[in-house]
């Protein structure tokens, strides 16, 4: 049994390779060509953006899972390919990828050059290989369960501050920030008080890669989506980080509304911070 998944795992990690190549030579094909004019919005919301570049990187992605692995399940970003028809909790022995063609959308259509490809291949609702591909940095971030996490093949790791003062964060912002600002603000201003700064790319994806290479050391974001950190989370965790939601509970991919992920080590001061915001009257929700 162990060494039929293990040439189950060879095959889809071979797959998850070739699948994410090709979707970030498509991004690199239509950046700076693509622009606002040529997006249009979801869901209502004109800060929630797609392009003619997502739809066809996640359309190459899924032919080419669909050619070698025909039996697996597909969970993307763009509406299309949401093809999945069971309920998160039944994916007992059945592989799932959870793909985002592009996570950055809006950095990308403005051409500015912070996007990427993220793709993740779960098994029994856990994330078991995991790529983020930059492609305008050409850095491919891998991960494996219990493997370890690397960056075009050298290992990574998370960084060493073991305090919140000595730390470099980073956080996004949801949707609805417009009508929440404030309440999102508030968070930001909690630990601009402690840490060296804060950064805000508009790629949780670029985020959680960038945390699990020592590259900042906190990371955290609400209302989240599961193609936006089914890989990284892994990265994380395999780079030797943590997971958790704000009050510490474990994390789960497909119920993500909180996440918090840092290098271990300043995990629980983060966590005191969370405890005190959520307890106080204006940031009860």
């Amino acid at each position: 049994m162990r060494n039929s998944k293990n040439k189950e795992l060879q095959l889809r990690a071979k797959v998850l390779r070739k699948a994410v190549k090709l979707a970030g030579d498509i991004l690199l094909r239509y950046f700076g060509k693509v622009g606002l004019r040529q997006a249009r919005f979801k869901g209502g919301r004109s800060n929630n953006l797609v392009s003619i570049a997502d739809t066809e990187a996640q359309e190459a992605i899924a032919k080419t899972i669909e050619r070698y692995c025909p039996e697996d399940l597909l969970l993307g970003e763009e509406g299309d390919l949401n093809r999945l028809r069971h309920s998160f909790g039944d994916l007992k022995e059945k592989y799932l990828w959870v793909i985002d063609p592009c996570d950055g959308t809006v950095n990308f259509l403005h051409g500015f050059p912070m996007f990427c490809v993220s793709i993740a291949v779960t098994l029994n609702g856990e994330p078991v290989l995991a790529a983020i591909l930059d492609p305008i940095r050409q850095e491919l971030f891998w991960a494996e369960r219990s493997r370890g996490a690397t960056r075009n093949g050298k290992r990574i790791s998370v960084s060493r501050p073991s305090q919140l003062k000595d730390s470099l964060m980073i956080t996004g912002f949801a949707y609805d920030r417009r009508e929440k600002a404030n309440f999102y603000l508030s968070y930001c201003e909690e630990f601009l008080k402690i840490c060296h700064d804060i950064r805000r790319t508009g790629s949780a994806c670029i985020d959680l890669a960038w945390l699990a290479a020592g590259r900042s050391d906190g990371y955290w974001e609400r209302k989240l989506n599961p193609w936006d950190v089914a890989a990284g989370a892994l990265l994380v965790q395999e780079a030797g980080g943590k997971i958790t939601r704000f009050n510490g509970d474990p994390y789960d991919i497909f119920n993500c509304e909180q996440t918090l992920a840092t290098n271990g080590k300043i995990h629980e001061e983060c966590l005191g911070i969370f405890e005190n915001l959520t307890s106080s009257k204006k940031n009860r929700v």
